[in-house]
């Protein structure tokens, strides 16, 4: 492509990808003739995208399973009131499933998870494993006796609670709620029956009243 000047004016905006604009500008070149268009329509783009705030982004990903079943629920029962015969039984299953995913969705919303914390946790097999710099470590799901959630120092960057994990050995794992991947460990938790996954709500609040039980085993445990 012999467009140098384009290319430099891509550079000039933050937030651009100069390759892959002026290679989408460059690849339209032998179509429509350049004229500078392709440019100013690959800045636009690109400015558009920068202009969803961090915070709005983060809010749409995290609320978006509730507010996409939410949107085909209200359709659904839309066309279950204006239809009849088999299309409207067929809005009204629709209807439900959409109003299970709803409350799902809101459920998990709910749940106090920013992912910018410091180390990662990961899931497989029924064991949590956790990376970190300060530390770190490994637990089976299966060897659990006692799952707790203690309450941060809620500050900007801290996180807002701690997750403490117990087995039958005695040992603890401890990881902060803000962790990469944290997400993981409300799914994996949810195999454990009678799991108080709102426990976790219930202690990043600014009032909370110290540490809740999430689970504990039936049989006998360490103290």
């Amino acid at each position: 492509c012999r467009h140098r000047s384009a290319f430099l004016r891509i550079l000039t905006v933050p937030g651009l990808d100069p390759v892959q604009d002026f290679g989408d500008a460059c690849a339209g070149d032998g179509r429509s003739g350049w004229h500078g268009t392709l440019a100013a329509q690959a800045i636009e783009r690109r400015r558009s995208v920068s202009m969803i705030r961090p915070e709005a982004r983060a809010f749409l990903s995290r609320w978006q399973e509730a507010i996409l079943s939410g949107i085909v629920l209200l359709g659904s029962l839309q066309a279950a009131a204006v239809t009849t015969g088999l299309v409207r039984g067929l809005s009204y299953a629709a209807a439900l499933v959409c109003a299970a995913l709803f409350i799902e969705g809101v459920r998990r919303g709910r749940r106090p998870y920013r992912g910018t914390g410091a180390g990662r946790v990961e899931v497989d097999e029924r064991q949590i494993t956790y990376f970190s710099s300060l530390g770190g470590g490994v637990i089976s799901i299966n060897d659990l006796v006692r799952v707790k959630v203690r309450p941060g120092d809620r500050s900007s960057i801290g996180p807002d609670f701690f997750w403490e994990f117990t087995d039958l050995n005695g040992q603890r794992l401890t990881i902060s709620g803000d962790v990469g991947n944290g997400a993981a460990l409300f799914d994996a938790l949810t195999a454990l029956p009678g799991a108080d996954l709102e426990a976790a709500v219930r202690v990043s609040v600014p009032d909370a009243d110290g540490e809740q039980i999430v689970w504990e085993a039936t049989a006998k445990r360490p103290d």
